[in-house]
């Protein structure tokens, strides 16, 4: 609603970014955060798996936190949760949103998705442009790929870490990971 300047309500308000949990100290903060969550049914959780959880989901604090809520409403009291339980509840919440992700591809060209299927497979993807990644891809010109990941960059639906590209959606990415 904001990203138009003409739209209700631009520029009211202020701009709250939600970092990545990245740090030893954020991570902690945000076991303790998921702790208190599942203390309503009182669901166990080491930092370990905790741990493995942020870093599946490439650190993104709302793809944790509705793996996290799956695995709240869908959990009987008192279990132990461990990274079968984690992974389960990844795919759980991957296929509920299948609908959405599928309604998102529509508007996206074969190429397109082609790009972003092979980044979710085999990302993050170092180099865009190297014989490898390129290999993955049935018939895109390497200046067909070089103009999309520019495209999708610019629409933030994928963005650059230091170890390659990647989506910036980590619940996409098992989607196209797990049916495409």
């Amino acid at each position: 609603m904001k990203a138009n300047a003409a739209a209700p309500f631009a520029g009211w308000g202020k701009d709250v970014e939600i970092p990545t949990i990245s740090s030893k100290e954020y991570r902690s903060a945000y076991y303790k955060y998921i702790l208190k969550q599942f203390s309503t049914k009182d669901l166990n959780f080491s930092q370990d798996v905790s741990n493995d959880l942020i870093n599946e989901l490439q650190s993104i604090p709302e793809a944790v936190n509705t793996v996290c809520g799956y695995i709240e409403d869908n959990s009987l009291k008192g279990v132990m949760i461990t990274n079968d339980t984690v992974i389960r509840a990844i795919r759980s919440c991957v296929v509920s949103r299948a609908s959405r992700f599928e309604e998102f591809l529509t508007y996206l060209t074969v190429n397109e998705q082609k790009v972003l299927i092979a980044l979710a497979k085999y990302g993050p993807v170092e180099s865009t442009k190297g014989k490898e990644f390129l290999s993955k891809l049935d018939s895109v010109s390497p200046s067909a790929v070089y103009k999309i990941i520019i495209k999708l960059e610019n629409r933030a639906e994928i963005y650059r870490l230091e170890r390659g590209y990647v989506l910036s959606d980590p619940l996409l990415a098992h989607y196209l990971k797990i049916k495409r």
